[in-house]
């Protein structure tokens, strides 16, 4: 390269980074090599360096390298922009330091002092900041809150921060991308269930046409495992399962692509250790990241097991019996109603809702006009304890539903812990049936309703608490669910009804076999 081309090129950030003469990284077993990038990481600096990209969506598999390269490009920008704040967002407070240190810091280490950088010099650095005399900044954290603009800023793992950490999550919303709005916004994420803000962010992402995309809308990167040319095996091809050769065909009709049995086999071995966690660990296809079993979900072993007794079907509304609702109040958009009937000693919810201003539903006379339009006979309605707490103005949501015409309004007081009301309904479980269609959104609330993980948890070991994960909707579905058992604990229910043998003889239609068989394959409402 002469040095007219050596100038030419060190001008261009993409050169910089990815050519492997300027920036070095440290393998996990400690070898200093210069950094070249993967297929993938070459697809994400193309579209920051290359294209201008300033938002950007990554969910991905495990271990692809995505956040060497966007560190880099961090880095990168620091080195040669004066007073330009780069950010790192993770999950841990260790895992943002790590980034900085062993990735960010030794890459600099490596380079300063050379020709190229002999004016810029470090003037602070520790495990939370690399800061230079040009006054350049690169810091790692966990909230992204702080008092300057941050010029480019990288949020790690933003779907198990969802998932572990929901209120953090919405402070990373409502704190870090703020703090960034006017720079370049990378989010990189393994999924871990089909809730929170990551996915939010991806659905709404992808419902924009990129016609009509500005700098301030975010496109979505997805990598595949399979696009990582280190995801071979070599062995015996004949450990390949039939069923994994099944579902790899199908991966290869819907992808476009073409998997070798090396690539088959290396699926195989992985599935055999993480199970059904390959799907948001390495997921194939973008719809699998959402996919995966919810990690210490609190209902889902019940729910499969009415799956498989056949108790998520189609279960109408039989206007022989009356109908009992049981809620969860809060904010419009945190209140939430099933609709049941006690028949024959079971329980069928037939319908349920949630409020918020989208649905009109913000006030109890909202509410008492959607319960009319059902056009249910109610029998009673099973309010928790703070339906009888004043609101501004002295009145209460009990007696705001009475006034609209709601009667039987009960208050059914909370239990003595959260613990106790999820104890009950898994008693009660086996004599609950809900319907498929109508119930949707609450089996979806209960599969997603999960245990906190305990402090000693790590990202291979995951350890629970009997206490639960306190976020919305989930939460708010779980704690209607509750009131159920509690109504029935103080005999508010009738249970004067025919047998259960002779309501499923009456309620058994020609499709009902199709109907459990599609309601076992069903996914969560949120999917």
């Amino acid at each position: 390269m002469t040095k007219a081309e050596l100038e030419r090129a060190w001008r261009d950030p993409y050169w910089r980074v990815t050519s492997g003469n300027i920036y070095w990284i440290v393998t996990k077993d400690a070898w200093w090599v210069p950094f070249r990038p993967l297929p993938a990481q070459q697809v994400v600096a193309r579209k920051l360096l290359r294209e201008g990209c300033r938002r950007l969506l990554i969910p991905k598999a495990r271990r692809e390298g995505i956040s060497t390269m966007i560190n880099l490009c961090q880095l990168d920008a620091c080195l040669h922009r004066k007073h330009f704040h780069s950010m790192i967002v993770d999950q841990r407070q260790a895992d943002a330091s790590d980034k900085l240190v062993n990735r960010v810091q030794k890459a600099w280490e490596r380079i300063e002092g050379t020709q190229e950088y002999a004016g810029l010099a470090t003037r602070k650095c520790n495990s939370e900041v690399l800061e230079w005399n040009s006054g350049s900044i690169f810091s790692a954290n966990t909230s992204g809150r702080g008092g300057t603009a941050v010029q480019f800023e990288h949020i790690s793992e933003l779907g198990p921060i969802d998932f572990d950490d929901p209120k953090r999550a919405e402070e990373i919303i409502t704190g870090a991308l703020p703090a960034a709005d006017e720079g370049i916004q990378v989010i990189e994420s393994t999924a871990k269930g089909p809730f929170g803000h990551f996915k939010r962010l991806v659905t709404e992402a992808l419902e924009v046409p990129p016609a009509h995309r500005t700098d301030k809308d975010f496109e979505v990167l997805f990598f595949a495992w399979f696009m990582d040319p280190r995801h071979v095996q070599q062995g015996a091809l004949s450990r390949i399962r039939r069923e994994t050769h099944e579902y790899l065909n199908e991966v290869e009709r819907q992808m476009g692509v073409k998997l070798t049995p090396e690539q088959r086999l290396w699926y195989q071995v992985h599935k055999e250790k993480y199970g059904d966690k390959m799907l948001h660990e390495y997921p194939s296809m973008l719809s699998e990241c959402w996919s995966a079993p919810v990690e210490g979900s609190i209902y889902g072993g019940a729910l499969t097991k009415a799956r498989e007794d056949g108790r998520i079907s189609r279960w109408p509304y039989d206007s022989r019996y009356p109908v009992y609702t049981a809620w969860d109040i809060g904010a419009p958009e945190n209140t939430f109603c099933w609709f049941f009937q006690a028949i024959g000693g079971a329980y069928y919810l037939i319908d349920c809702q949630r409020g918020g201003a989208d649905v009109n539903l913000e006030t109890a006379a909202d509410w008492a006009d959607c319960l009319r339009k059902r056009g249910y006979h109610y029998a009673r309605h099973f309010l928790p304890h703070d339906a009888k707490a004043r609101k501004h103005g002295g009145t209460t949501w009990q007696k705001d539903l009475m006034t609209a015409g709601i009667k039987d309004c009960d208050i059914v007081e909370v239990q003595e812990h959260t613990w106790d009301g999820v104890r009950r309904m898994l008693g009660l479980f086996s004599r609950i049936y809900f319907d498929a269609d109508k119930v949707k959104l609450g089996i979806g609330g209960l599969e997603l309703y999960r245990r906190k993980q305990t402090p000693q948890s790590t990202s291979e070991v995951a350890q629970y608490m009997d206490e639960a994960v306190h976020d919305h909707p989930t939460s708010d579905i779980a704690d209607a669910f509750s009131i159920i058992g509690q109504a029935e604990d103080k005999g508010l229910i009738s249970t004067r009804n025919p047998t259960l043998g002779q309501h499923h003889a009456e309620l058994k239609m020609p499709s009902l076999q199709a109907e459990i068989l599609a309601a076992q394959g069903q996914t969560s409402a949120f999917l």
